[in-house]
């Protein structure tokens, strides 16, 4: 596996917020260990993060996907996450994937800091990490609109 291709995570302490660093390619497997850390972060109570893309040489459209729901997930919970440092493919694949109400960017760390710097931290978890919605099964149709529908092809009077 070459240089560019490895997978890294370096995490930096703040008192108001987290930062992440990521560096190399981004696969499915490696989102799961970009997961594990975000959930090991909101378990301390921790609301604020930023993830620093600017070393990210490759990522899924999956993993956006996946990074998209903890954005959301978390946003429910009073707090956030920010993309520093993405690079213009990976911007364009957020856009062309429509996850830019998910993933809030901004062009690169210091303003991602100075912009959490401005945020009121919450106050600690109700919960650790996104879960899965209950499966609720679908309603029958009503009767009179299969009823309806039947009829509608029937061609004696």
């Amino acid at each position: 596996m070459s240089a560019t291709m490895s997978f890294g995570i370096q995490r930096i302490d703040r008192k108001d917020f987290q930062v992440l660093s990521v560096s190399g390619y981004m696969g499915n497997s490696e989102c799961a260990k970009l997961e594990s850390h975000l959930v090991q972060i909101f378990g301390q109570g921790h609301r604020q993060v930023i993830l620093d893309f600017a070393a990210l040489t490759f990522v899924t459209s999956a993993s956006l996907s996946r990074l998209a729901k903890q954005a959301r997930w978390l946003e429910r919970e009073g707090g956030t996450i920010q993309l520093s440092g993405v690079s213009a493919s990976v911007g364009g694949l957020i856009k062309l994937a429509r996850l830019e109400r998910s993933l809030t960017m901004v062009p690169d760390l210091a303003t991602a800091i100075k912009s959490m710097a401005d945020i009121k931290p919450p106050g600690l978890p109700t919960g650790v990490g996104p879960q899965k919605q209950a499966h609720r099964p679908k309603k029958p149709a009503h009767r009179g609109a299969r009823k309806y529908r039947a009829s509608a092809f029937n061609t004696h009077s």
